[in-house]
């Protein structure tokens, strides 16, 4: 029986939106099973809703590949954190609110609270901060969104289950806006919780607010979001909610990679790092940077590298004149001079072959070959992970894909015999699918009972034979195998059940069933939304239309939710999540209130008009006139009284003479700009 905390562990780093394969490889090079690993991944999959691949994350843990999409180190107990969209998470394991300043937590593998302090000084070693999380990396400012009474009910809902009270009210969402315009959620972001909208910036007129509170003295005037989390107004520079102490707003500027500097200091994550040198900072790939004097990884320094000479070699590997590094530790005895790296973990010099910075024992260098992100070999030897694998014939050992490899005497699962497969026979099908003259198989493991003859690929998700439908390998009773046919991705049906993600749709009707864009569906009784039903909804009307809308004869929907007073027979969706009926002009599924649907026009760039105003992204751009607005390319627009930068006003620049030039410059008969500001390189205009 598979260890269930395993099992807890790979769902959660699922629902987070991590990858199969890097789950798999990071337990394979914690020391797990392979046989387990194999069979935790088919459990916890089958349990797990397929989705869509979600948007990259940014994810900070202190000494760990922790780029997005990445899954944190699994040591033994399983007791692993990953800080994922702000939150900490232990995955499946271990749950951290961060309150106050502390992570507090409890661990299933030890059954005992934890205290982790996020207040940290350089040196610590502790990168856990309730952290900033940009919604957008880009240093480019952008108008502000007009927040929906949707988007307020989430984010109180939020602040709610991260167990804090919320300062903003339903009441007067309007009088909330995002600062910067972070990208709108779709429905499976909302209901995974992918996406947190605390970790937005909000303000009104008189407060900024992030992570369910006001930022104590944010000027809301003057306040702007930079990118990577960063932040600023004319007081302060910001990362989160917290103000950093020291920095110089004026000279202060985002870099890259969580690094940011002004003319005293070097910032990582919104920390100093008072050993950098503000002048000679650069920052590298990787998030690896340098100055003067050192080299830095995540912020940290790293021991007696050498910047003059210091180059990145991959993801993982760097070296300079006297050492190569792996992920910022010094590897024991590596020769800098002929150290290569071959395939992501596997390397070499004149002297070694290493696996993940380990020297892979008995290696003949003459021979060696990487044969995959798993496999090598040598004249002598098949290695796994970096691992000598004896049961495995060197000369006639070859790599199938799917994971799966075989020699003359066996067939393999990443690494481990599949003692029923025969190797003669053997071979790789689609979607993770392969089969030999016994068995077919899924993930490493025979299908129960399968019928070779008769068996056959449906999908990704669904096989079936003469006998049984089997979803992800596994028997699915219900269904009828001489009816069964997949409809799209994720639906299928038969005779008697329809299916969504292998569970049968309560009551829906085989018969009537059909499949409709944008994971809708419909049968003669019922709308689907994801397999579930739209209570009220009209199947015998309900169409959908573009941008996530869709309508009825009696209601208008985005995302199955019915938008309030909606006139479904006038109601037309326009561009960029606006639409528009006979009495209001809707910007996702909101209402405009001082929109004129008569005379609302969708212009260029996500700018739209009416008769008395001029909007960018569902908010009103104040005193633009509407009758002499132009847009002139995707970050400037003018009318006859002011110049515009992504909607807010260019101070002093003159419209009846403001052309646009190249990489974002412009200039009017005064002066030469760049993007919302003055040019330093006026050349640039000339």
């Amino acid at each position: 029986m598979t260890d269930q905390k395993l099992i807890e562990y790979i769902t959660s780093c699922v629902k987070n939106g991590i990858s199969r394969d890097a789950i798999e490889q990071e337990l394979l090079r914690s020391g797990w099973n392979p046989a387990d690993v194999a069979e935790g991944l088919n459990t916890a999959c089958e349990m797990t809703t397929p989705r869509e691949t979600p948007p990259p994350v940014s994810i900070s843990n202190n000494e760990s590949e922790s780029d997005a999409g990445k899954v944190s180190a699994a040591p033994a107990g399983l007791s692993t954190r990953k800080k994922s969209v702000g939150i900490v998470i232990v995955a499946g394991i271990v749950f951290f609110v961060v309150v106050g300043g502390v992570a507090i937590g409890w661990s299933l593998s030890s059954g005992q609270k934890e205290d982790k302090s996020v207040l940290s000084s350089e040196g610590d070693g502790n990168e856990n901060e309730v952290p900033a999380v940009s919604q957008f990396d880009s240093d480019t400012p952008r108008a502000n969104r007009q927040a929906t009474k949707q988007d307020i009910e989430q984010y109180n809902e939020q602040c709610k289950s991260a167990g804090f009270s919320s300062p903003l009210s339903v009441d007067d969402f309007a009088d909330y806006s995002f600062v910067g315009d972070p990208p709108i959620p779709d429905d499976a972001d909302m209901a995974s919780n992918r996406y947190h909208l605390i970790f937005s910036y909000l303000q009104d007129k008189n407060r900024v607010y992030y992570y369910c509170q006001a930022i104590d003295g944010a000027d809301p005037a003057s306040f702007v979001v930079l990118s990577e989390g960063y932040a600023k107004d004319k007081n302060n520079a910001y990362y989160g909610y917290r103000a950093i102490i020291g920095a110089d707003p004026a000279s202060f500027v985002v870099l890259s990679e969580g690094y940011a500097k002004d003319k005293n200091h070097v910032y990582y994550l919104g920390k100093i790092r008072t050993s950098a040198d503000p002048a000679s900072f650069v920052v590298l790939e990787g998030k690896y940077a340098k100055d003067k004097n050192h080299v830095f990884r995540k912020g940290w320094m790293i021991a007696d590298a050498d910047p003059a000479s210091f180059v990145i070699l991959s993801e993982y590997y760097t070296k300079d004149k006297n050492h190569v590094f792996r992920e910022g530790r010094a590897i024991t005895d590596a020769d800098p001079v002929s150290f290569v790296v071959l395939r992501n973990h596997y390397t070499k010099d004149t002297n070694h072959a290493y696996y993940a910075g380990q020297v892979i024992a008995d290696v003949d260098l003459a021979s060696f070959v990487v044969l995959s992100e798993y496999y090598t070999k040598d004249k002598n030897h098949v290695y796994y992970l970096g691992k000598i694998r004896t049961s495995a014939d060197p000369a006639s050992f070859v790599v199938l894909g799917n994971k799966y490899t075989k020699d003359t005497n066996n067939v393999y699962y990443l690494g481990s015999i599949l003692t029923s497969a025969d190797p003669a026979s053997f071979v790789v099908l689609e979607n993770g699918y392969a089969k030999d003259k016994n068995h077919a198989y899924y993930g490493g493991r025979a299908i129960t009972d399968a019928d070779l003859a008769s068996f056959v690929i449906l999908s990704e998700y669904y096989t079936k034979d003469k006998n049984h439908v089997y979803y992800l390998g596994k028997i699915r009773t219900s269904a009828d195998p001489a009816s069964f046919v997949t409809l799209s991705e994720y639906y299928a049906k038969d005779t008697n059940n329809v299916y969504f993600w292998g569970q049968v749709i309560a009551d829906a009707d085989p018969a009537s069933f059909v499949v409709l864009e944008n994971d809708y569906a419909k049968d003669k009784n019922n709308v689907y939304l994801k397999g579930q039903v739209i209570a009220g909804a009209d199947p015998a009307s309900f169409v959908v239309l573009e941008g996530k809308y869709a309508k009825d004869a009696n209601n208008v929907y985005l995302k199955g939710q019915v938008i309030a007073d909606a006139d479904p027979a006038s109601f037309v969706v326009l561009e960029n999540g606006y639409a528009k009926d006979t009495n209001n002009v809707y910007y996702i599924g909101s209402i405009l209130t001082s929109a004129d649907p008569a005379s609302f026009v969708m212009l260029e760039n996500n700018y739209a008009k009416d008769t008395n105003n001029v909007y960018l992204k569902g908010q009103v751009i104040a005193d633009a006139d509407p009758a002499s607005f132009v847009v002139l390319s995707e970050d400037y627009a003018k009318d006859k009284n002011h110049v515009y930068f992504w909607g807010q006003v260019i101070a002093d620049a003159d419209p009846a003479s403001f052309v646009v030039l190249e990489g974002k410059y412009a200039k009017d008969k005064n002066n030469c700009y760049y993007r919302d500001r003055l040019a330093v390189e006026k050349a640039q205009c000339e």
